[in-house]
Parts: structure tokens; C-alpha cells; sequence
């Protein structure tokens, strides 16, 4: 049984660390299987009702692959049953929104209600009725507000939604932790019931699954995050004057705290932005966009006609409408970066917010 042809390395052997035989009981019958250990490999795919698993663990070396193939694996009949189903639905709705497609006006068709109608006067009157020379982020977060408040309102719901499926509050610790050594790399196991003192300098706590413990890495992307955040929030204050806005600068914040967790680790990350710092910034960015709408309707004008800030701003109305749009971009950033943060928190650690990438 030729390994490496199978698999495609040509350096199996050289990699390869132990392989053992063993068997594997059940209730319904026991299953041969094999399993190999080894440090450099091709990817493994999973092939399901039989074939081989690729997992990942930590030896004296560090991390290191291992291989287990079985005879059989096999699946439930109902989940390929809910598979069939669900590419069904899937197929049905597409063709619904494609067959909808029908009634629409032809690709840049200079006679549809859109170019004859609103392109002109956005194009036209943009500058003139808000002091933005940005048309895009004008028509987003001054012309059709209630669209834009309404997709930042469904932002916040998908976190609420990950927050209250996947949080586990009533964790269970592992009953194996691996510590670094900081000086000399070395990774030591602690059993249940040992401790280290998590103040201590000498040892670092690593994830199970995947420890980054490359130096350079971690000391680029540290170097790197100020920047990028800059840069995030420069895209949320100049979005109305240039390329950007509230959800570009929002997903660059949230991309630095999520480069954090990834180049460092989640505990790092969670410690520099808290959860309850998500929780609490993610509602509020959407009350800030509801709260400048609202604010317009108490001074006596529509609701999102930030021209009526122009007696609290005291500035022109005109410009009153440049600077309620800048004030629903912050908003709709501080919602966004918050959110995904939140969402990412929660899908990397399984709700647990003690390990994850």
C-alpha cells in the first residue's frame, strides 16, 4: 500500500513519526483502523462514508499532523436527506430571483426610471443641497437614511442573533492546558488540578488547537494594527468627501482587533476590547443614526432632514446636512466594528471566548 502515491508526497517516509494499528469498538461492530503521525503533509480532505481524517496536536516538537483512516464512517440517512432538501430551496429560490430579473430595465439603459429621474438630480444637486462632493455616501446616508439606519439595524441583529445561539456562559475549564515557556519555547502540558500563577512571566498560555508562536509575526502585525486603525477611522471621518464611509472604516477597526486575536490569541484580543465593550458600542452605534433622526423631528423638521441641526450646529443648512451625514457614518462605523468583532469572538471560540483563532 503505497502511501506516498496515494497521498502525493514524495517524502512520506521522511516526515512520518509512528504508525500503529488499532481497533475501534461500537455497539454495532468493532472497525479496523490505522493511524500515522507526521509533520509535513498535503492537505487531506475528509471524504465522508469512508476514507481518511487529518487532525492537528501538539508533540515534543510542536505542532504536529496526524492521520486516521477507517474503513467505514458512515453518514445518517437523514442528514443527507436535509442536504438534498436544502439544495432544493436553494435551486427554487434562485431560479425565482433570476425569472424576477425579467421585469427589470435593460443594463444601462439610458431610458429607466432611475437615469431619467434620480441620477440627474443626485449628480446635479448633490453639492448643492448637502456639501458633499461624495454622491455615493450622500444618497446613502442623507437621501435614502431610512434604508441605510434600517441595514445597520440588521447588522446589530445578526450579533444579537450569534450572541444568544453560540455564548455559553457556564464554560466547563479544560482538563488539559498547555503553557509556553517564554525563554526556551519549551510547551508543557498542566493536568487538572495543576496550576500555574496567571501572572507569571516565565510561562504564557496557548491554545489547544493552534498556537502562532512566531515572533515575527506577531511583532509585525502589532506594529501594523495602530496603522490600519488610523486608517479605519480616517475612512469613517473623510467618507463623505471621499471614498469610504461608516461600514468600510467600521470593518477595517474590527479587521485590527480581529489580526490581534489571530497573530496573538483570542484571550489578547478579548482583554484589549472586552465583551461587554461589544455589547454596549454595537446598540449604541445604532442610536446615535436613530438619535440624529430623532433629534431632527424635535426641532421641528422630518425625520433624517439634518438641516434642522443647523440652530444647534450653528452653521447654514447646508452644511448642517454635511454634518449630520458625518454623524450617522460614526454611528454606523462604531456599529459595525463592534458587531463583527462580536460575531467573530463568538464563531472562533464556539461561544466559549477561551480559545479560538
Amino acid at each position: 500500500y503505497d502511501l506516498a502515491a496515494r497521498f502525493g508526497h514524495s517524502h512520506f517516509g521522511r516526515h512520518s513519526r509512528h504508525w500503529g494499528h488499532y481497533r475501534q469498538g461500537s455497539p454495532g461492530g468493532g472497525y479496523p483502523f490505522w493511524g500515522l503521525q507526521f509533520h509535513d503533509v498535503p492537505a487531506v480532505v475528509h471524504h465522508g462514508g469512508g476514507g481518511c481524517v487529518l487532525y492537528r496536536g501538539f508533540g515534543r516538537r510542536g505542532c504536529q499532523y496526524g492521520l486516521f483512516c477507517c474503513g467505514c464512517f458512515p453518514h445518517h440517512k437523514e442528514d443527507k436527506r436535509l442536504k438534498i432538501i436544502g439544495l432544493i430551496i436553494a435551486v427554487l429560490t434562485g431560479a425565482l430571483l433570476i425569472y424576477g430579473t425579467v421585469d427589470f430595465p435593460g443594463w444601462a439603459d439610458p431610458a429607466s426610471p432611475a437615469s431619467t429621474h434620480l441620477s440627474p438630480h443626485f449628480i446635479e444637486k448633490t453639492m448643492e443641497e448637502t456639501s458633499v462632493p461624495n454622491i455615493v455616501t450622500a444618497v446613502l446616508a442623507d437621501y435614502r437614511s431610512y434604508d441605510t439606519m434600517f441595514e445597520t439595524t440588521v447588522i446589530f441583529s445578526g450579533g444579537v442573533a450569534c450572541f444568544i445561539l453560540l455564548r455559553i456562559f457556564r464554560r466547563k475549564e479544560p482538563e488539559d492546558r498547555l503553557y509556553r515557556h517564554v525563554l526556551t519555547g519549551a510547551t508543557i502540558r498542566v493536568k487538572e488540578g495543576g496550576k500555574i500563577p496567571p501572572d507569571s512571566d516565565d510561562f504564557e498560555r496557548i491554545d489547544t488547537l493552534w498556537t502562532p508562536h512566531d515572533l515575527i509575526i506577531k511583532t509585525v502585525c502589532r506594529l501594523l494594527i495602530p496603522f490600519i486603525q488610523l486608517f479605519g477611522l480616517y475612512v469613517i471621518a473623510h467618507g463623505h468627501h471621499s471614498p469610504g464611509g461608516g461600514f468600510q472604516g467600521g470593518v477595517i477597526l474590527g479587521a485590527s482587533i480581529m489580526l490581534l486575536a489571530i497573530s496573538q490569541d483570542l484571550r489578547t484580543a478579548v482583554q484589549r476590547m472586552r465583551e461587554k465593550v461589544d455589547a454596549l458600542l454595537s446598540p449604541t452605534g445604532v442610536f446615535i443614526y436613530a438619535g440624529t433622526g430623532a433629534l431632527c423631528l424635535l426641532l421641528g423638521l422630518n425625520f433624517m432632514d439634518y438641516s434642522a441641526l443647523a440652530s444647534v450646529l450653528y452653521v447654514d443648512p447646508v452644511t448642517a446636512r454635511s454634518h449630520g451625514i458625518l454623524i450617522v457614518e460614526i454611528g454606523v462605523g462604531v456599529a459595525v466594528m463592534a458587531t463583527i468583532i462580536w460575531i467573530y469572538n463568538n464563531l472562533s471560540s464556539a461561544g466559549k471566548y477561551d480559545e479560538g483563532l
